[in-house]
């Protein structure tokens, strides 16, 4: 598995990852960088920190690495290829996630996960702390105070420019707001599939997968 990049007007290009001898090309433009000796299983989201580095979540080894403008890859939270759902006031890299799928860097540089297979929302805090934002560990769609509420399966999340979280709920075809406060609450979306536009609570989505905010 791979992450690529790709510029306005320039190729698209392997920074992190190796591709299967059978997609090789003899094309310069695809000729691996020095990122590209890391092995990544199911890489499903990319963020960039204020500090200067990109984060990737790297869904099927339970982990979050790092990847440096001088082209080290790092691990940034979680053991490669372990599971499980330990917090840590310590040291990020002795928490364990499940599938860790979307991620969000807010205004404080917390970096914010949706731990998918866990169903809960995940916080590495600036200070190196990992902790849980929101979420039970039980799939479920319950609104309620941070761990008192419940998701199924998180896909996505944003920030906006007032530190709330918006989430792609999506084995619960919601989308949720995480408050300032703590609060878990539904934006939109009955919690039926669906494709309906229409007043929020009538709304209806198919396993949403992204969200985003413009401000």
């Amino acid at each position: 598995m791979t992450t690529r990049s790709h510029g306005l007007g320039s190729v698209a290009r392997t920074i992190i990852g190796r591709t299967p001898s059978s997609e090789q090309s003899d094309d310069p433009a695809s000729s691996p960088s020095a990122f590209s000796s890391s092995s990544l299983d199911r890489p499903s989201c990319v963020a960039w920190h204020p500090s200067g580095f990109l984060l990737v979540a790297d869904t099927g080894n339970h982990c979050i690495k790092r990847v440096t403008v001088e082209g080290t890859i790092e691990p940034f939270a979680g053991k490669e290829g372990e599971a499980g759902t330990l917090d840590n006031d310590d040291d990020a890299l002795g928490a364990r996630f499940r599938e860790p799928r979307g991620m969000a860097v807010d205004g404080a540089h917390n970096v914010l996960v949706a731990d998918a297979k866990n169903h809960r929302i995940r916080a590495v805090l600036a200070d190196g702390r990992v902790v849980t934002a929101a979420g039970s560990g039980v799939r479920g769609s319950s609104d309620g105070y941070s761990t008192e509420a419940s998701f199924n399966g998180p896909r996505s999340l944003c920030v906006d420019n007032t530190g709330v979280v918006y989430i792609a709920d999506s084995g619960n075809h919601m989308i949720r707001r995480l408050g300032t406060d703590g609060t878990v609450t539904v934006v939109a979306g009955t919690g039926e599939a669906g494709s309906v536009d229409g007043p929020l609570d009538q709304s209806r989505f198919w396993y949403p997968y992204g969200v985003c905010v413009d401000k």
